[in-house]
């Protein structure tokens, strides 16, 4: 016997995509997009990534795509892809003007250019790729070794090695990290074998909104015993001639967060409202 649905149905979309391989595969793909970016930035990187393929009569909308990577977000908590994507990120941020390249993200229709060169790379219709920029090719690394099982390469902006997936087989995709470029060639080299992605920042869009410096956040996860060494390397080890003082510091901020998460008495109201 038939179902019939009278606009919807009795389980969630996501329960409905993981049935299929493909629909597992968006799944992944928003988790994974959701664990660094901001959801209003995945939802336009996966428009325009839909845009690359066969032209669809119906399409989601922005505000769907935005839905989906916000219900997929934090499915990979648990995995090690979250930890390893800090790792490899902060690889790419060793150049004298790391703090402007995260002020700025790639140009989203190069973003999604570059998961549609990873897919081919996958399905072995492209036999190496290059992909060179700053913060989101670290992110780019990640996907491709953790969720694609692809071999890769890092290397600095003076083609210096930072790291090698495998040194028995060639990488499949070589990343190249670099430093800010306001006058950056916008050109793409492509040959048979290989691809050369470049990501472009859109540096007549800074990333602002209400609440910090950026419109986009950027975000990656690290382990709790290497929170302070990964958020601040530039200054702890200054920190470290100051123990007694930072214990006391963070000592001091953890009072006032119980202070304030058990309402005790004499808590200034600002600091109760939800925000």
């Amino acid at each position: 016997m038939d179902n019939l649905y009278v606009g919807f149905g009795y389980q969630h979309l996501v329960r409905s995509l993981r049935a299929t391989e493909q629909g597992a595969n968006l799944i992944a793909l928003c988790a994974a997009l959701g664990e660094y970016f901001d959801e209003d930035y995945a939802a336009k990187v996966l428009s325009a990534l839909v845009d690359l393929g066969p032209e669809l009569q119906l399409a989601p909308s922005l505000g769907q795509w935005n839905a989906l990577v916000k219900t997929c977000s934090g499915n990979f908590v648990a995995t090690p892809f979250p930890v390893r994507l800090g790792t490899l990120r902060n690889m790419s941020c060793t150049c004298h003007d790391k703090h402007e390249v995260q002020k700025h993200l790639a140009n989203i229709k190069d973003l999604a250019g570059v998961l549609d060169g990873l897919g081919k790379l996958s399905k072995g219709e492209l036999v190496s790729m290059t992909v060179s920029g700053g913060n989101e090719a670290g992110w780019v690394t990640a996907l491709a070794e953790w969720l694609f099982d692809l071999y890769v390469r890092i290397e600095d902006e003076n083609s210096v090695l930072k790291y090698l997936s495998t040194s028995s087989l060639e990488p499949q995709l070589t990343v190249q990290y670099r430093g800010l470029r306001f006058n950056e060639d916008t050109s793409s080299a492509l040959t048979i074998t290989n691809k050369m992605f470049h990501l472009h920042y859109n540096f007549d869009e800074w990333i602002v909104n209400d609440r910090s410096d950026y419109r986009y956040p950027m975000s990656s996860r690290v382990p709790w015993d290497q929170i302070i060494t990964q958020a601040l390397p530039d200054v702890f080890p200054e920190l470290m001639k100051h123990v007694d003082l930072l214990g006391g510091l963070i000592g001091s901020i953890a009072r006032v967060f119980e202070a304030i998460a058990k309402v005790e008495t004499g808590t200034p109201f600002d600091y109760l409202r939800s925000k």
